[in-house]
């Protein structure tokens, strides 16, 4: 960042020495070098200087949830709108502060303005002396805040408003139009170039904004616009994570964790010899398996399951989990290049409601506190919006009721997707498939009870009232070809073969995914 980006909006002038009675806060520099080769250097402030009630208050700033994002792009690809992307440059200096924030200058800017003084003097710093912030700045606890408060101000001037669901997701009703948030990014879409195009004026009458015709990048995900498609993967940081791990040229792998599963919830009969790692090896394994945790909640379900077990023993890695660590490693070095695609239709016209396939599936007991894993995955326009790969908060009793847990626990995610896709101006039917024909009975059955359900839990039977209220139908779907499988097991070469191809291959939107897996 520029000193010339800060001083129109961000200081008020000097007001006085280091001897003053205020506190102060530090200022540094931070330096990157961006994704497509720029280098950045950035003044920001010491927030972990700041005092709660003295230098700021409210801190809390939402951001759109990935789910959302998306949901977005699934949608409007299935109805052929039109999705572009903006980048707020310098987002956090339109803040309004709203406490007495006092800052000094870095050591670097202190002796460039006692060589150059006129320099100093023409951007409202000098040197030796405490700076009051009239605007907020990069690295205060508040800045965050205050800039969410901006933007949804202009926004709503706009004529958008704040989605219930998602509060960092607004929507124009009128110009059809919808927005995602991101802190300073944003991803919109609308029905046609004319409407987008005059958003992108308004929006920069009042931001100085980088405009992307056609996005390339979010979030560290690589974004790649087709005419009817869109695609997402994360090839740069599976790229990254390998370097960073010296495993570029490494044995392949076909699958993300060994056959049999080890349970990493309980003692092995023999683990004499499987010894804590040292603490440099330790820190090395969370830092890869944190990284590998957001190429999995981006773009990669297919290593949730595998990463789950690693993320399990994060506080005291063992020797084995470093071995099954690596076999992932080795498994994103053989897969790095996939990409979750989603596909406008192509056998029939575009048209509403939007298809919505959920699978749901769970294990019984697989550890020694006696709890199960659910295992959802949610697709639209031919691509996976969501997954999940979770331990259940109670012990079920049978496989009925953790099937029942797992279908509630999706169902609450697609009832989530389909409020959403509604906000925004579209109706999704879902489908839910499960391969457990005492678990789809039952959820059928709202008025129904006996001994093996009468003791669950509401919250865990919450499948029974969407179904009972049409919010999604129910179907069978046999065990050989049940996709949530790859979210609750460790599977064979072959098996996970044949679900990365329904989880990364851009299937027709209008049928669904289970039929494209061979029985």
């Amino acid at each position: 960042m520029k000193i010339p980006k800060i001083t129109p909006k961000g200081v008020e002038g000097i007001l006085l020495g280091y001897e003053g009675t205020h506190m102060y806060v530090p200022m540094r520099w931070v330096f990157k070098v961006k994704l497509d080769g720029k280098y950045k250097a950035r003044l920001v402030a010491r927030g972990d200087r700041q005092k709660e009630g003295i230098d700021y208050n409210k801190k809390f700033a939402s951001t759109a949830h990935t789910d959302s994002w998306r949901i977005l792009m699934s949608c409007a690809v299935a109805t052929g709108r039109v999705v572009r992307q903006a980048d707020t440059t310098a987002a956090y200096l339109h803040g309004i502060i709203r406490e007495d924030v006092y800052v000094r200058p870095p050591t670097e800017l202190q002796t460039y303005f006692e060589q150059f003084p006129e320099a100093g003097k023409k951007v409202g710093f000098a040197p030796r002396l405490v700076t009051k912030l009239r605007r907020t700045l990069y690295g205060l606890k508040q800045s965050g805040h205050e800039w969410q408060q901006v933007l949804k101000s202009n926004l709503k001037d706009m004529g958008f408003h704040q989605i219930p669901c998602d509060p960092a997701t607004y929507r124009d009703d009128v110009r059809d139009m919808t927005v995602c948030s991101h802190v300073d990014d944003l991803l919109y879409d609308g029905p046609d170039e004319r409407t987008v195009k005059e958003f992108k004026r308004d929006l920069c009458k009042r931001f100085h904004t980088n405009l992307s015709e056609v996005p390339k990048w979010l979030l560290g995900v690589n974004l790649a616009f087709n005419p009817n498609s869109i695609s997402l993967d994360q090839i740069t940081l599976v790229e990254d994570i390998l370097e960073e791990a010296g495993m570029q040229n490494c044995k392949p792998s076909q699958t993300p964790a060994e056959l049999p599963a080890p349970c990493p919830w309980q003692e092995k009969e023999d683990d004499t010899e499987d010894h804590e790692l040292e603490k440099q090896l330790a820190d090395r394994y969370r830092r890869l398996v944190g990284r590998m945790m957001y190429a999995s909640t981006m773009t990669r379900p297919d290593i949730a399951y595998a990463l789950g077990r690693l993320v399990a023993a994060f506080k005291a890695p063992k020797q084995s989990d470093n071995k099954a660590l690596t076999k992932l490693l080795q498994y994103l070095s053989t897969n790095k290049s996939f990409k979750i695609v989603y596909t406008a239709p192509t056998k029939q016209p575009r048209h509403k409601p939007i298809r919505c396939y959920m699978y749901t599936d769970a294990t019984w007991v697989d550890g020694p506190d006696g709890r199960s894993t659910s295992g959802i995955i949610i697709f639209i326009a031919g691509g996976p919006v969501m997954w999940m790969c979770k331990r259940q908060k109670v012990v079920a009793r049978s496989s009925l009721e953790s099937e029942l847990i797992s279908m509630s626990e999706g169902i609450a995610a697609a009832t989530y997707a389909k409020n959403l896709a509604s906000a925004i101006g579209h109706t999704l039917e879902i489908e839910v498939y499960a391969d457990n024909k005492g678990g789809i009975s039952t959820a059928n059955k709202p008025d129904a009870t006996s001994k093996a359900t009468r003791h669950i839990r509401a919250s865990d039977m919450y499948i029974r009232d969407k179904v009972a209220d049409g919010t999604a139908k129910l179907g069978y779907v046999s065990t050989k070809q049940q996709i949530a499988d790859a979210l609750t097991k460790p599977l064979s070469g072959p098996l996970v073969e044949k679900y990365n191809k329904v989880m990364f291959g851009g299937l027709d939107p209008h049928t669904p995914c289970h039929q494209s897996v061979a029985a």
